[in-house]
């Protein structure tokens, strides 16, 4: 049985996207800074069979200087590629592997150019690169912009924008991917036409944890949805970054406690809203006549976007892709780079 299933829906649209791949199986990697991830894949019809995770990231392996390095992810990889034959009584000698993400970084396995937007959504305009034959290993390049990066996301997108259900998107829409470092995204005309970063995350962690703001705001994790007691702190926080500089609103968290006596839950939920307010506040202003924005969160980040974005007016254009779909997104995008690849 596989360990996670794509659902009947999203396979329902991904296998109707091509025609059926020579190869059966695929292993679809996703190498981040800290972590690793492997996952032998059922290309027709689409699903997960088993999937391998460790602590054996980029970051960590960045340690060892090159050749050694290069032996360090062939180890890794190989390790992982065992345990999931042993595991599926599959061999996977003849099934090739696709990895996006740091592992075509500066401390990668093999550093690879960033490929300028526009990036067409088909996949075939990514750099793809093989550092082994037996078996088949390529390495997939981020994209850039003039002044922005990115490396793993344009997997996940080119993944989400394969399925049918968003085809009308294609054409014109905004991405919006939280994390430690946010990436707004606009799609246009069947192509990645342009991103930028934002490091709302980094930002929530430095101040909450190490900085003067930690003594006024309680230290929440961004997995706590907005409950009514804080959301009206919130708000204010969302509308005061349209308004003031971002330097001067953090300052006021403090402020509000020893002026106003606030407490550490409603700080923490106005600073939480000053940041989201100075990153989404573009957005929010574009009006309901422009593109349509794909939120693609997991559930530590929805509800606090979706709130914002809705104080902002630009609910009734956010469509949230579900929570199961974004999980996969990186793996629909290998399989849609393997198909573009021939592979």
């Amino acid at each position: 049985m596989p360990d996670r299933d794509l659902g009947e829906a999203v396979r329902a649209e991904f296998t109707t996207m091509s025609d059926t791949p020579k190869e059966k199986y695929l292993l679809s990697c996703d190498w981040g800074t800290s972590t690793f991830r492997l996952r032998l894949v059922q290309r027709e019809p689409v699903s997960v069979v088993a999937e391998v995770r460790s602590d054996q990231g980029a970051q960590r392996l960045a340690a060892h200087l090159p050749p050694r390095r290069e032996a360090r992810y062939r180890e890794v990889l190989g390790q992982a590629r065992r345990e999931l034959s042993q595991r599926t009584d599959i061999t996977l000698q003849a099934v090739p592997t696709l990895i996006s993400g740091m592992a075509s970084a500066t401390i990668g396995w093999r550093e690879l150019p960033y490929v300028p937007v526009p990036v067409p959504l088909a996949g075939e305009a990514l750099l793809c690169t093989e550092v082994d034959k037996d078996p088949v290993t390529v390495l997939v390049s981020g994209i850039c912009t003039a002044t922005e990066v990115m490396r793993g996301e344009e997997t996940e997108i080119l993944g989400l924008m394969s399925l049918s259900r968003y085809e009308a998107r294609r054409e014109a829409a905004r991405l919006i991917l939280p994390g430690t470092h946010s990436k707004h995204v606009r799609v246009e005309q069947g192509s990645i036409a342009d991103f930028v970063t934002h490091m709302t995350g980094e930002l929530w962690g430095l101040l909450t944890e190490q900085s003067t703001l930690s003594y006024a705001a309680t230290p929440e994790t961004w997995r706590q949805e907005p409950e009514s007691s804080v959301q009206e702190s919130f708000t204010q926080g969302v509308r005061a970054a349209q308004e003031e500089p971002l330097t001067s609103l953090l300052f006021q968290v403090r402020a509000h406690q020893v002026l106003l006596g606030w407490e550490g839950a409603a700080n923490a939920a106005y600073l939480r809203g000053v940041l989201l307010g100075a990153e989404l506040g573009a957005l929010g202003r574009e009006g309901s006549a422009n593109s349509p924005i794909l939120l693609c969160a997991g559930p530590q980040h929805t509800a606090w976007y979706a709130k914002a974005l809705e104080v902002l007016g630009g609910s009734r254009r956010l469509t949230v892709v579900p929570e199961a779909t974004m999980n996969l997104a990186a793996t629909l995008g290998h399989i849609h780079i393997a198909r573009a690849l021939g592979l």
